[in-house]
């Protein structure tokens, strides 16, 4: 976890001046880096335990920007119109969404995003995967953010993740 931060904080100025949406937030570690260079940050994280540590990390750090909601994304695109995003995190969340969050996520939320952040773990068996997209191939992910109008150009790979800054 130790080399995602480090990564991360070496690419959160791609954030500068835009409104985050972080899927799959897990404890908003990243959200304290991210309100280093963005306007705002909207964190959603599906799982309690995890919305709970969001909620500390947010507290804790003092990021009165943020604001953290407990909800999936399949949830969170029925409101997504209530919240102002134009940049989104996905790091080490392709995997674990279903084939209709993919959609939902291409339908609704990438079009309205400029820059996006992206991790991904490498390994063909990490985590529990619900579709069949194999996000873990860089290959995939690369051709996954170009149908969606994205230039996706990893920056940092080893044997455990690859991680890159997508643009439009």
């Amino acid at each position: 976890m130790l080399q995602r931060i480090k990564w991360f904080k070496k690419n959160a100025a791609s954030l500068k001046n835009y409104d985050v949406l972080d899927v799959g937030c897990n404890a908003a570690i990243l959200a304290i880096d991210t309100l280093k260079h963005a306007n705002s940050y909207i964190g959603i994280e599906p799982k309690e335990v995890y919305y709970k540590q969001a909620l500390v990390t947010k507290r804790n750090a003092g990021l009165k920007r943020a604001k953290i909601l407990n909800v999936n994304l399949k949830q969170f695109a029925k409101i997504e119109n209530d919240y102002n995003y134009n940049a989104i995190i996905l790091s080490r969340i392709l995997y674990h969404l279903y084939p209709e969050e993919i959609l939902l996520l291409e339908e609704k939320i990438l079009h309205k995003c400029g820059v996006a952040i992206v991790v991904c773990g490498a390994e063909k068996k990490e985590g529990k995967r619900h579709n069949d997209f194999e996000f873990w191939n860089q290959e995939n992910v690369v051709e996954f953010f170009k149908k969606n109008k994205f230039n996706l150009g990893i920056n940092y790979s080893i044997k455990k993740f690859f991680a890159g800054v997508a643009t439009r």
